[in-house]
């Protein structure tokens, strides 16, 4: 997360790279948001990936569900006749 911020650190105070105060602040600024950004993507890539298992399991409670009502129902329609 910090790594892009220490390389650009870095970079900005190389030889030959003149950057103003404000430049080198807005820079600085610029990646700390693209690391609150990423971050804030991975916590939605995490719940996307947790609410897709809970759909899933979900899913497969009602499927055998689906199956018992489906079994209950042609027994009792063998024992009408």
């Amino acid at each position: 997360m910090f790594g892009a911020r220490i390389e650009l650190e870095r970079c900005l105070v190389g030889p030959g790279f003149e950057v103003s105060k404000g430049q080198r602040k807005g820079l600085v600024q610029g990646v700390a948001r693209g690391d609150e950004t990423s971050d804030r993507l991975d916590k939605a890539h995490t719940m996307a990936q947790n609410t897709t298992r809970a759909g899933d399991e979900i899913l497969n409670k009602l499927h055998g569900q689906r199956e018992k009502v489906l079994s209950a129902r042609c027994s009792a329609v063998g024992t009408d006749a």
